[in-house]
């Protein structure tokens, strides 16, 4: 599962995908495998989007940023700028990731 998009989810949509991910575990024995959404990867249509001509800058002049593109990485700075919004996809992802049976292992993204 992969959420957290910047511009398109919004605390209710993170707390829907986290409801259902926890109902899918309950009823079901889901695996759940949270995923934050990145803008910029490379081989993505945000990778050539003007946009982010200023992340895409960032990363090739501090090639070690890459690594806060793992889609496993915490929301970061470079990854979701706004403050409130991070500080919600991170929430709600940490809150997946103690989920009985989860696989994914949160990384601290390198920052900014």
């Amino acid at each position: 599962m992969v959420f957290g998009h910047v511009g398109v989810d919004t605390e209710q949509s993170l707390k829907h995908a986290y409801d259902f991910v926890e109902a899918m575990v309950d009823k079901y024995g889901a695996i759940p495998r949270p995923h934050i959404a990145k803008q910029c990867i490379p081989g993505n249509d945000g990778r050539s989007d003007s946009k982010f001509q200023k992340e895409v800058s960032m990363l090739i002049e501090n090639p070690t940023l890459f690594q806060s593109l793992d889609f496993t990485a915490l929301a970061s700075k470079l990854t979701h700028p706004d403050t409130a919004f991070r500080d919600m996809v991170n929430h709600y992802y940490l809150e997946m990731c103690k989920l009985p049976g989860n696989t994914t292992q949160p990384i601290i993204p390198y920052d900014i």
